[in-house]
């Protein structure tokens, strides 16, 4: 799933070009949510498409290979 977000281009000193107003900034929050439902819906169907058997969970940078019988 792409995700489409059009950046602002923000520019360094307060500019009428790109104002740091509510609507730059709900633009800016919108598009980090849309980024983080994409990222959970991602792993979801990755983890709930494996079968239970094969899955491999990461604690602490290790990979623990887990047998569900």
């Amino acid at each position: 799933m792409a995700i489409n977000y059009e950046k602002i281009g923000w520019e360094d000193k307060p500019t009428e070009t790109t104002p740091l107003n509510k609507t730059n900034l709900d633009r800016m929050d919108s598009g980090i949510k849309a980024a983080c439902d994409g990222i959970d819906e991602a792993c979801n169907v990755t983890i709930n498409s494996m079968p239970a058997s094969q899955l491999n969970f990461a604690l602490n940078g290790t990979i623990l290979n887990i047998t569900i019988s």
